[in-house]
This record gives C-alpha cells, sequence and structure tokens, in this order.
C-alpha cells in the first residue's frame, strides 16, 4: 500500500508570515495611596508664618525699648557691686517718673535722686544727673529727647531710682524702687 504522504501548503512568498503572539496579564501595581491631604496644613502653615512675624516684632520692640528705659543686666552681689562701683570712672544718676500719677513718689524719686548726688561715694566720680518726665530727659545741659539720655548709660554704671519696692544690684549699675514713704537722706552709696 502505498501511502500518499500529505503535502504540507507551501508558503507563498508574498503572504506574510503570522507570528504567534502570547499575552500574559499580569495585575498592575497599585499606586501607592497618598496620604489622607491634611486640611490644616494650611493653618499650619498660616500659624508659623503669624509666630514668625511676631518674633520679629517682638525683637524689634525690645531693641528698640532699650533707647527708652534702663536695660538692668545680669545680678549681681553686693561685694561684686562695690567692685565695679569702685572701679567705675562714670555714674549716670537717672530719676524716671514718666506717667507717674502720685506727686508724692514722683518728689520721692526726685529727692533720692538729690541725695545720691550728696552721698559721700560719687567723690572723685564723674557723675551726670538725669531726670525723665513726660516731656523728655531733662540734663544739665537742658530738655532733651529720652534716646539722647538711654545712649549715654552705655558709657558707665547707672543708678536707675524708679517706681518699685526693691532695689536690685547689676553689672551695669542699680535699679532703686521708691515709692510714696521715702525717708530723707536713705539714698546713697557712703565710704566707710
Amino acid at each position: 500500500m502505498h501511502m500518499a504522504k500529505k503535502k504540507k501548503p507551501e508558503k507563498k512568498p508574498s503572504e506574510p508570515e503570522e507570528e504567534e503572539t502570547y499575552t500574559l496579564d499580569i495585575e498592575e501595581e497599585a499606586a501607592p495611596e497618598k496620604p489622607p491631604q491634611d486640611e490644616s496644613g494650611g493653618l499650619k502653615m498660616l500659624a508659623i508664618g503669624i509666630l514668625a512675624i511676631l518674633a520679629i516684632a517682638f525683637a524689634y520692640f525690645f531693641l528698640n525699648m532699650s533707647s527708652f528705659m534702663f536695660v538692668a543686666g545680669e545680678g549681681v552681689e553686693e561685694q561684686e557691686f562695690k567692685d565695679i562701683f569702685s572701679s567705675a570712672e562714670n555714674i549716670f544718676v537717672v530719676m524716671d517718673v514718666r506717667g507717674l500719677p502720685n506727686g508724692s513718689t514722683k518728689q520721692n524719686i526726685l529727692q533720692c535722686g538729690v541725695d545720691f548726688s550728696g552721698s559721700s561715694g560719687m567723690a572723685g566720680k564723674n557723675v551726670m544727673y538725669y531726670s525723665l518726665d513726660d516731656e523728655g530727659c531733662i540734663t544739665p545741659d537742658g530738655l532733651t529727647e529720652n534716646r539722647y539720655c538711654f545712649e549715654q548709660l552705655e558709657n558707665g554704671i547707672t543708678i536707675y531710682v524708679t517706681e518699685g519696692t526693691r532695689t536690685t544690684l547689676h553689672e551695669n549699675g542699680m535699679v532703686v524702687g521708691i515709692g510714696s514713704d521715702y525717708a530723707i537722706g536713705t539714698c546713697g552709696i557712703h565710704r566707710k
């Protein structure tokens, strides 16, 4: 028996061969979820902005305030203050009565300044007296701006007499608190 072979169909040169394609379906990775938007993020930025503005305003305020008030330095013990005072050439006695409604307290602050001027501890020192009131700073040369008087304080030790109840000692001077009750002659620095 003769078996006939099946002939494979011949390829025609004009027909392009079809390529077999295989497809493989792969699940896509889920994109990472974005954390939920913090709705207060804008508020946080606003709060930070406000805090920055306040910090700048406070810095400006305190830097300029030194032009209008005595800024007491670091506190010191009595003996250290005596040493600082002894070696100082320039002493500034500042009597601050700005904004005080009580007439007796004003008078007592001024009297305390006068009492300092007559005390024996001032002998041999270059002493300047300034009185601050609501109109400005009164110096031996007359009325001037407060800023001028406070700028001078950097050149020596300051005895700052103001309304208060206690006296504190500092590396750059002393703050003397005076009230409506004052015994004349109790302000002073005396040599022994």
